[in-house]
């Protein structure tokens, strides 16, 4: 039995698809495919990584950017939300080109407007308004260069200068910002930009500037912000006042009790309360003559001299004799007056004392330990609690530490207490070196080539594979049945089925039955196809 020809029932897809030049034609459909996904495979992984060159911008800077970038010959991505990306080796010379072309434009000239010329007849009113709408345009450009601000409009009411000042009036700002999606102004960046609006219009107080967001939500309140920021400001002292009080009652225990075996909180009372006073003393004990200018006058005559209101007694003659002369001769005095005029320089003090705030009216502090740990005969860790002489001294430490004052109140309690054992999750683990971005630049080539090789591999070898064992393999007919295209020839020649199932009669029946049985473990779709051609011959 040289050869066995084995016919399937017929099967006009079966058939198709087992015909040469369907097999060839659906191979080389593969073939082309395989090289396809290659070539998008290998485009993919050699994509240059693009990184943003501008974003949120209006549509007339992105087509002045777009202009610019193409007649560079610098690649591009346009993307939804306005921005512009290019390949990350462009980014630096993208943008040093289009700042030497003044791109992106900014909305509005600012200041700019004031280089142009005005023309003739251009009243003084104009031009008032053109540098008012500049300053405005100026001060908001400057607001949003503030990271969380999208863009940010200034409006002013300046007041009218006037010589009388009473007829002055106030000058306002309001100020309107587009906060980016997710981010919110902060306090301090809000009167960042309060008090950057106050210091660079003249006569503009902090009180007179509103600032409104997109929603409509005034981020600052006008009345009474400074009474605002000043509460704010104290209690912000506060705090810092009383972390550093624990700092140092932990530092000052850690290394008695242990670390983390101490908790400490204080209260601190704090006086921001403003007081001047100004006081003027005198020492009279400290004088000293600075001047003195003393006078004296004698007047010397006849004491019975005419005086007194003319009259008749006034005209007597005065009585004989020398009472009012001397021994020798001379007159007596007869009025004498002296005075004196002293002026002293006084010991005087003036003093002006301004008691700074933030001082401490009182002070309360809270202390607790852990329980002493100690290990006994088994090795097992045993909590003591700690006696009351070691808090009487932690007690004793940590009022020189705070400096305790018992005239202003102060207050001082130190716990010893059972400290529960809190079981602390795993340290968060370092960043990875996979996170970054030169490792997935590595991971995307890797990929490209792993399914290069998979497409090789996968598809195009066993592909080649069939074609070429489909052109080797002839087609076999046996007498009597021609071979025709949709006919599945099986040709067996000279193999071991051929040996195992036509062995001749000398050979026992055990012998061809295990040979049998091997073969249909071996190869069972050639067993089936000889059967069923048996069948088929049998009629």
């Amino acid at each position: 039995m040289d050869s066995v020809t084995l016919q399937n029932p017929p099967n006009p897809l079966q058939g198709l698809l087992v015909n040469p030049a369907v097999r060839q034609l659906l191979t080389l459909v593969g073939i082309a495919a395989s090289v396809a996904l290659g070539v998008l495979i290998i485009l993919w992984t050699r994509a240059p990584n693009h990184n943003l060159l501008y974003s949120n911008l209006s549509d007339e800077q992105t087509a002045e950017i777009v202009q610019s970038l193409q007649s560079a010959g610098i690649p591009y991505k346009l993307h939804a939300n306005g921005g512009v990306t290019v390949p990350a080796k462009f980014v630096y010379d993208a943008r040093m080109k289009l700042a030497g072309e003044g791109l992106p434009s900014t909305s509005g000239l600012g200041l700019d407007m004031l280089k142009d010329d005005p023309g003739m007849g251009v009243s003084q009113f104009i031009e008032t308004k053109r540098y008012n709408h500049g300053l405005e345009t100026e001060l908001g450009r400057t607001i949003a260069q503030l990271k969380p601000v999208r863009s940010a409009r200034v409006h002013l009411a300046l007041a009218k200068d006037s010589v009388f000042v009473r007829d002055r009036g106030k000058t306002t700002a309001s100020v309107l910002v587009d906060v980016r999606a997710g981010q919110r102004l902060e306090k301090e960046q809000v009167s960042s930009i309060v008090y950057f609006l106050a210091s660079s219009i003249i006569g503009l107080d902090a009180e007179q500037v509103t600032v409104v967001d997109q929603t409509g939500r005034m981020l600052n309140s006008p009345e009474n912000s400074k009474d605002f920021t000043m509460s704010d400001n104290q209690f912000d002292h506060t705090r810092r006042v009383e972390e550093s009080y624990v700092q140092r009652i932990e530092a000052l225990l850690a290394p008695i009790v242990g670390i983390g075996k101490v908790r400490a909180e204080v209260v601190a009372d704090l006086d921001f309360t403003i007081s001047e006073q100004t006081q003027e003393t005198y020492d009279p004990q400290n004088s000293v003559l600075r001047s003195e200018n003393t006078t004296s006058s004698e007047r010397r005559g006849d004491a019975n001299a005419a005086k007194g209101i003319p009259g008749a007694v006034s005209n007597q003659p005065p009585v004989s004799g020398n009472e009012n002369t001397d021994p020798d001769g001379t007159l007596k005095p007869v009025d004498t007056s002296r005075s004196a005029v002293r002026n002293y320089e006084v010991d005087r003090t003036v003093s002006h004392t301004r008691q700074a705030s933030g001082g401490i009216r009182r002070l309360s502090v809270a202390v607790i330990v852990d329980d002493r740990q100690t290990m006994d005969a088994d090795g097992t860790q045993v909590s003591t609690p700690r006696t009351q002489t070691e808090l009487d001294q932690i007690n004793a430490l940590v009022r020189e530490a705070v400096g305790f004052n018992a005239e202003r109140g102060d207050s001082i309690q130190v716990v010893n207490s059972s400290f529960e054992t809190i079981a602390l999750g795993a340290a968060p683990d370092e960043p990875k070196f996979w996170e970054t971005p030169a490792f997935r630049d590595m991971l995307k080539q890797g990929m490209g080539a792993l399914l290069v090789l998979i497409v090789i591999f996968g598809l195009l070898r066993p592909m080649s594979r069939g074609l070429l064992q489909a052109a080797a393999v002839p087609q076999l007919a046996g007498p009597g049945n021609p071979a025709a295209p949709g006919n599945r020839m099986l040709a067996v020649e000279d193999s071991e089925a051929v040996a195992a199932l036509d062995a001749p009669t000398s050979v026992p029946v055990e012998q061809r039955i295990d040979n049998a049985r091997k073969l249909a473990a071996e190869n069972p779709e050639s067993v089936a196809q000889v059967v069923k051609s048996w069948v088929a011959e049998d009629g």
